[in-house]
C-alpha cells in the first residue's frame, strides 16, 4: 500500500450547443427513477404486477419524494416478432404481460395516480435488442401511440440500425421530430452507447448514452472514462440535456450481485459527481439496507441534481488496467466539481487491486476552483456524515479498499464554515 500523489489533470474545453433542440421542456435536472432492464430483463416477472410492486417499492421506501420519479419499462414489453404491430403498423404491447394496448394506459394512469411519471422503450432500427419490432420507418405512428397512452419518458436504442454519424443523428431527428409533434412532453433518451453521441446530443435529445451497458464492473468503469473522453468533456451536460453512462446497477431480482455493493455504492457516487441520470436498475424487491441507503442518500442526490458536470482531476482510463493492476497512477481516479460558491464535491477512487491511500492536493483542488483564500475547508464524508474542519488544501483517504474503494465527500470554504458553527 503506497500513498498516490494527485497532480496530474485534464482540460475541459467548453463548446457551444447547438441552438436546434428538441425544445420540449423536459430533463431540466437529470432524470431519477427505475429502468426495469437489469432486474427482470425478457423474464416471465417482465410483467405489470411486477412492475406494480417495484413501483408501489419506490413510494414506500421513500424514494419517490426523494425525486425517483419514472418507472420506465425497457425490452421486452411489446410482443415478440411481427406481432408487435397490427396491419395498420400499431404496436401492440404484451397482452399476456402488460393487457395490450389498454394495460399499458391503465399502467401509466396509475403511476400518475401515485406521481410517478411512466417510460417505455423502442429502438431506433428495425428491431429492438431483443428481436421485437423497431421505429424505423414507424416514428409517427409510435409517437402518437406513446402519447396516447400518457408515456413520459422514451428510450430509443441503436440495434439492428447503421452506425454512421450522420445516418444514426438522421435516424434519431425523426423520433425527436415525431414526438415534438405530438405536443405531449416526453423525456428522449438516446442509446447509442458511443462517446461520439455527445456533441450532437443537446441537439436531438434530452440524453444520449456514451459508453456500454453496465453489466460488469469493469463496464461502469468503462463508462467512467468515457465521461472523461474528449467528446463528452467537451460537450458537458446542462438543463435540458444529459450525458448518460447507463444504469444504476445492484441485485438483480434473482438475487444475484451484477456488482458488490460497495461497487453499486461507488457507481451512485460517481453518477452524482457526472450529473449523469439516476435511474435504477436493481430489484427494488430484494435490495439489501446498504445499497437502499445508498440510492436513498439526500446529500448524495443533491450533488447530483446540481446539474454540473464534474471533471476527471486525477488519473487516467482505469477500465483497461483496474483488473490486473496494483494500485497506481493508472487505476485510481480523482473527480470533483462546483457545487456553489462555497462549496464543491470530490471522489476519490480505488480501482486497482490492492488497497491504496489517496491525496487530493492543493494542484489537484485548484482545478476546481478551491484556493488558499477559501481555508479552512469543512470535509464532510457523504456516506457517515462524519466532518473535520482543515487548514490545509488537502484531501486524503486511508486505505482505500480494492475495486471499488472510494471516499465522497463535499467541502465547504471558511465561509461556508463559519456560518455552520
Amino acid at each position: 500500500m503506497r500513498l498516490l500523489r494527485i497532480l496530474s489533470g485534464c482540460i475541459v474545453i467548453m463548446l457551444p450547443q447547438s441552438a436546434v433542440t428538441l425544445d420540449n421542456g423536459m430533463g431540466l435536472k437529470p432524470p431519477m427513477g427505475y429502468n426495469s432492464w437489469f432486474d427482470f430483463g425478457c423474464t416471465d416477472a417482465m410483467n405489470e404486477s411486477s412492475i406494480v410492486a417495484t413501483a408501489d417499492k419506490m413510494v414506500s421506501f421513500g424514494l419517490r419524494a426523494l425525486g425517483y420519479r419514472f418507472v420506465n419499462l425497457d425490452g421486452c414489453w411489446l410482443e415478440e416478432g411481427s406481432k408487435g404491430r397490427d396491419g395498420a403498423g400499431t404496436l401492440q404491447p404484451h397482452a399476456r404481460k402488460f393487457g395490450g394496448a389498454v394495460g399499458i394506459r391503465r399502467l401509466a394512469d396509475r403511476l400518475h395516480a401515485a406521481d410517478m411519471l411512466f417510460g417505455v422503450y423502442t429502438d431506433r432500427g428495425t428491431q429492438t435488442c431483443q428481436g421485437r419490432v423497431g421505429s424505423k420507418g414507424f416514428e409517427a405512428a409510435d409517437a402518437k401511440a406513446y402519447a396516447a397512452w400518457h408515456v413520459d419518458y422514451v428510450k430509443s436504442d441503436s440495434c439492428h440500425a447503421s452506425q454512421d454519424h450522420a445516418v444514426a443523428f438522421a435516424d434519431y431527428s425523426l423520433m425527436r421530430d415525431a414526438l415534438n409533434a405530438t405536443g405531449r412532453r416526453i423525456f428522449f433518451a438516446l442509446c447509442g452507447w458511443r462517446s461520439w453521441y455527445a456533441p450532437a446530443g443537446a441537439a436531438i435529445g434530452n440524453a444520449a448514452r456514451i459508453g456500454p451497458d453496465t453489466i460488469s464492473w469493469r463496464d461502469i468503469l468503462s463508462n467512467v472514462d468515457a465521461m472523461a473522453s474528449d467528446d463528452v468533456a467537451s460537450n458537458p451536460s446542462g438543463p435540458g440535456y444529459w450525458n448518460d453512462p447507463c444504469l444504476l446497477v445492484s441485485k438483480r431480482l434473482n438475487g444475484a450481485l451484477a456488482v458488490s455493493e460497495l461497487q453499486s455504492r461507488a457507481q451512485f457516487a460517481l453518477w452524482c459527481i457526472f450529473s449523469a441520470p439516476l435511474l435504477i436498475s436493481g430489484s427494488l424487491l430484494h435490495m439489501s439496507d446498504y445499497t437502499l441507503a445508498t440510492y436513498a442518500n439526500a446529500r448524495a442526490i443533491s450533488i447530483n441534481q446540481v446539474g454540473v458536470q464534474g471533471m476527471r482531476l486525477a488519473g487516467g482510463n482505469v477500465a483497461a488496467s483496474s483488473a490486473q493492476a496494483a494500485s497506481n497512477s493508472t487505476s485510481i481516479n480523482v473527480w470533483g466539481k462546483r457545487v456553489s460558491s462555497t462549496e464543491w464535491a470530490l471522489v476519490l477512487l480505488n480501482a486497482g487491486s490492492g488497497a491504496a491511500d489517496l491525496e487530493c492536493d492543493a494542484t489537484c483542488l485548484s482545478k476546481i476552483g478551491i484556493h488558499p483564500s477559501d481555508l479552512p475547508l469543512l470535509i464532510t464524508d457523504v456516506w457517515s456524515n462524519k466532518t473535520t474542519v482543515t487548514k490545509q488544501l488537502n484531501v486524503a483517504a486511508t486505505a482505500l479498499p480494492e475495486h471499488g474503494g472510494h471516499l465522497f465527500v463535499t467541502v465547504k470554504s471558511s465561509s461556508a464554515a463559519l456560518q455552520v458553527v
